[in-house]
């Protein structure tokens, strides 16, 4: 992909992003916000998608002190199984319609 349209998905994905968390509710719960950014995730490239997740973790580290390692693995012990994951995307990937 030439740097220009690069440029343009990335920018696109992050007003998609800006526009989920708005429409989210106030106070959205985390369902509410997971299911938001779902109706939108094939709108947002992954480089974005990632981008955003690094800001966001830098922005609970500089409110707590800790690190990105520690504040992810305090998340991922509280986090769903692997399996549990797995699970759900087969569930969801049966769900959709086969590509023609």
């Amino acid at each position: 992909m030439d740097p220009l349209a690069e440029h343009e998905v990335r920018a696109l994905s992050f007003r998609v992003l800006a526009e989920a968390l708005a429409r989210a509710g106030e106070p959205a719960t985390a369902q509410e916000l997971t299911d938001t950014l779902i109706e939108r995730e094939h709108a947002v490239d992954l480089g974005a998608t990632l981008e955003t997740l690094r800001c966001l973790v830098g922005i609970v580290c500089r409110k707590t002190g800790e690190t990105p390692r520690s504040v992810l693995d305090a998340e991922f012990s509280i986090a769903p199984s692997d399996a549990f994951w797995r699970a759900s995307l087969a569930r969801e990937r049966e769900r959709q319609p086969a590509a023609e």
